[in-house]
């Protein structure tokens, strides 16, 4: 399979010979979907947390008598019923990280390479040089080569 090669201009300089065991292969949707699901969730922080009734600061004392009040039985101030107690089931730090084989992982980039080409979505750009590091100049090199969104 052959490649067109542009230059920062847009001009086809030549074409790049590419392996068609990488390029040239049916994607794999559902490799590809348990790749991207993968590569989101181990992006997660996962650090919403939030205090138990055994966590919040505060006394362990009974709050009043159990009996001859006439009130309701209360044991903790902590408790979730109390304003400023523990919460109840409340998020706790989790590690939300997956991981997929090795050879997944590879048949999930041929796939991406591969819909790509088939799309007529890749370009080769032959050489990217900058004077400055300039987001404008880099704008309009991808415009010239027809790149107007990602």
């Amino acid at each position: 399979m052959k490649l067109p090669v542009v230059n920062a201009q847009g001009k086809e300089l030549r074409s790049l010979e590419v392996d068609d065991s990488v390029f040239g292969i049916e994607p794999n949707h559902a490799v590809l979907h348990q790749a991207f699901v993968t590569q989101r969730n181990n992006q997660r922080a996962g650090t919403a947390n939030t205090k138990t009734r055994g966590m919040v600061q505060g006394s362990t004392r009974k709050v009043r008598m159990q009996k001859y009040t006439g009130r309701a039985r209360h044991g903790s101030i902590r408790a979730p019923i109390y304003v400023g107690g523990g919460i109840v089931f409340g998020p706790q730090p989790r590690d939300f990280g997956l991981a997929i084989n090795k050879k997944m992982k590879r048949l999930a980039i041929r796939s991406a390479l591969s819909g790509k080409v088939a799309d007529g979505q890749l370009i080769v750009i032959d050489e990217l040089t900058f004077k400055s590091p300039k987001t404008k100049e880099m704008l309009g090199i991808l415009r010239k080569v027809g790149i107007e969104r990602s």
